[in-house]
């Protein structure tokens, strides 16, 4: 009987290890991780103003996010017509997206970002990937709700040229354990750099740690030395989910 049991826990500690190496690695190569698409080949030009957004999209999952709750393909859908509608009515010229999925298994794996840019016809977007895992087991019970594969991050919108899109993964939290951090979603400072009439502008998209103060005081503290040197020769605009209120 013990030999038996030891078998059994020997078998279910090879599954977990197995899962664990499968479940936290990369679907697709970091060179991926920070592209430009163009939508529409006309860009905007030369504007004497300019209307800037900035949007947590919660994966269209609305009020139920990270709940264990079912969601269906026609709830997305639904929730992909009012967020467009509300971006038409509003018609900004860049938005700034947080938690938005490219191919992801809770989000039936559209492309969210691509979705919202070919309909409301933006000229470009710059996206940055920040959760790229072949299963996240959460919410942790029932099963049938947790994530599963993810390929989600952050994006900018603009209907003016984006030319440059770079991606600062931030620390990760430092009061969590090493196999809690190997699924979670990495805090990133998406940078790109957009033309505006014979101008830079620098768009600084941030999503700062939720749950954990001392970590999130020090990615706050790294963005805002990135923004000093930024700042210096670039008119730079910083938004994005910080987290917390204003102090």
């Amino acid at each position: 009987m013990k030999s038996y049991l030891s078998f059994i826990l020997l078998v279910l500690l090879f599954a977990g290890i197995v899962f664990y190496f499968w479940g936290t690695s990369s679907q697709y190569n970091q060179e991926c991780y920070n592209q430009i698409i163009t939508y529409n080949k006309t860009p905007l030009t030369k504007r004497d103003s300019f209307s800037i957004m900035t949007y947590n999209i919660g994966y269209l999952s609305g009020l139920s996010n990270n709940k264990s709750v079912a969601r269906t393909e026609e709830f997305f859908n639904e929730r992909l017509q009012h967020a467009k509608k509300m971006i038409n009515d509003l018609s900004p010229d860049i938005i700034a997206f947080q938690e938005i999925d490219f191919f992801s298994k809770r989000s039936y794996y559209h492309n969210q970002l691509d979705s919202l840019g070919y309909a409301l016809n933006y000229h470009q977007a710059a996206y940055a990937v920040n959760w790229d895992k072949s299963y996240v087991p959460f919410p942790y019970w029932p099963l049938k709700y947790q994530f599963g594969e993810i390929f989600s991050g952050q994006a900018i919108l603009s209907k003016v040229k984006i030319y440059s899109n770079e991606l600062d993964v931030l620390i990760q939290p430092l009061n969590t354990p090493i196999y809690y951090n190997a699924f979670y979603i990495d805090r990133i400072l998406q940078i790109a750099k957009l033309q505006l009439n014979e101008d830079t502008l620098v768009l600084m998209n941030v999503h700062l740690e939720a749950f954990d103060l001392e970590t999130r005081e020090l990615q706050a503290a790294y963005v805002l030395k990135q923004y000093q040197i930024f700042s210096q020769q670039y008119p730079v605009i910083l938004l994005g989910d910080f987290n917390s209120r204003p102090p």
